[in-house]
């Protein structure tokens, strides 16, 4: 379920969560550009990574394959905001960023039994066998993440 929060969050197919491509964003092409042959010569990973390496969006700004993390390196959900660990500085964890909805908007992905309906300020859980729904505000389901991942709490 954590994952497919984190899929609903993104604007950006992920389907595996052994590979969630972290991205940077920068004012420009050019500064993508020169940090992209920076970061492929440095991390064969992401160099022969099956994701986009740029993406550009429509208000100029471009983003750059940082890093392919795993669901198992997650170490704290705070908000929109997942960090993996970061195993060239573990001090400085990779962080996703998931794109902020306004809170008329809802993003649906379909599980097996479930169904997870996300937007702003809710994570919710439609449960098809029973048509029944279970709604949580953000902050519960983080609080419910670190619990189960036995995460430290961050604020």
């Amino acid at each position: 379920m954590i994952f497919a929060a984190i899929q609903s969050g993104l604007d950006y197919e992920i389907t595996n969560p052994d590979s969630i491509p972290i991205y940077q964003t920068y004012a420009t092409s050019k500064q993508a550009e020169n940090f992209w042959d920076d970061a492929a010569s440095k991390n064969a990973v992401i160099a022969k990574s099956s994701f986009p390496k740029m993406i550009a969006s429509p208000d100029g700004t471009s983003r750059v394959l940082r890093a392919v993390v795993s669901m198992n390196t997650l170490v704290s959900a705070n908000g929109y905001k997942y960090s993996f660990f970061n195993p060239m500085i573990s001090e400085l964890p990779l962080e996703l960023k998931l794109n902020k909805l306004d809170g008329d908007t809802y993003v649906v992905r379909d599980l097996d039994n479930l169904r997870i309906v996300y937007n702003e300020k809710s994570f919710n859980i439609f449960f098809k066998g029973i048509n029944s729904l279970v709604k949580f505000n953000r902050s519960i389901f983080e609080d419910i993440t670190i619990e189960i991942l036995h995460l430290p709490k961050t604020n």
